[in-house]
Order: structure tokens, then sequence, then C-alpha cells
């Protein structure tokens, strides 16, 4: 009897242990200020890539809202869409990644086909996102890759909006 006591209050510890140490969560809303992916041209047919830097809105956000880095536990890209000039519409695909000095490469959007005529497209968001945090705090390089159908003389560049969601612990 003593024994089944015993091991009742260990399970009520253990379970009011994690209930303590996991904290409340909060998830939070931000649009990343656009950010322009280049490269200079001539493009060749094929794939050709575009860069451009995460800029430090996820910083300053955090700092907004009184939270500090430590207290970011995951990010989500919620949506991605690619603006572009009339110039682009010879792209068969787009594929956005994310790369930086410390993390592999990891797809975060893509589009294929690219639907004609349209220059503003939504990107669809690809299912697995792996600890986006360190990108988006560390200096992360978001890299756009396009098939092209045809040779393009004219340098392009792409403007690319984000909408992230943010898991923050209390």
């Amino acid at each position: 009897m003593k024994l089944l006591n015993l091991s009742r209050i260990i399970l009520l510890l253990t379970v009011a242990f994690l209930i303590a140490s996991c904290g409340k969560k909060n998830k939070e809303k931000l649009i990343l200020e656009p950010i322009t992916l280049s490269a200079e041209g001539p493009y060749f047919e094929g794939p050709n890539s575009f860069q451009g830097k995460i800029g430090l809105d996820v910083t300053k956000f955090l700092q907004e809202k009184g939270y500090k880095q430590d207290q970011l536990k995951d990010i989500k890209i919620l949506g991605a869409s690619v603006s572009f000039d009339s110039l682009a519409l010879n792209i068969q695909d787009l594929t956005l990644q994310v790369v930086s000095e410390k993390e592999s490469m990891q797809k975060l959007a893509f589009i294929n086909p690219l639907p004609s005529g349209n220059q503003n497209i939504q990107l669809s968001i690809a299912k697995e996102q792996k600890d986006l945090v360190s990108y988006f705090l560390g200096g992360g390089i978001l890299v756009l890759d396009g098939n092209f159908l045809k040779e393009i003389e004219e340098n392009l560049s792409f403007t690319l909006n984000l909408e992230l969601e943010l898991t923050l612990k209390e």
C-alpha cells in the first residue's frame, strides 16, 4: 500500500514538473519588410539563382515586444510571395531556400509551374520546416532558384514577402 502511495506521489510530482517546465508559449505573427533577391545577368536557359540577406526584422520585433532572443523557440513560414517585372515571365518554376554559415540549405517554398502572365506569385510553403530560428537570427541568406526557359541579358531582381509565425516562451 505504501508503495502504491509513493508511486502516485512520484507520478504527480513528475506531471507537475513537466507542466511547470513547459511554460506558456505565445504565437506571434510577423510580416517581414520586403526582401530584394538579385543577381547580375546575363542569365542562361536553365537554373539561375538570386540571393538576398535576411534582415533584422525578427530581432527588432523581439526587442519591441520585450522578448529576449532565447525565448524564441520556433519560426514557421506562413506565407511567401514573389513579385517581379515582365522580363521574368520566361521562368518555368521557382524554389525559395535558406542557408547560413552554420546551417545547411533548407527549402522554404516553391511553385511549379509558374502561372503565366502573373507578376505577383504566391508560393506553396514547404511542409517540413526545421530550426528556422538560427537562420533568421544568425544572418541567413535567402536563395531563389528560377528555372529559365530562355536566355535573358538584362539584370533581374525579385521582391520577396514573407509572413512568419514565431513561437515564444514566456
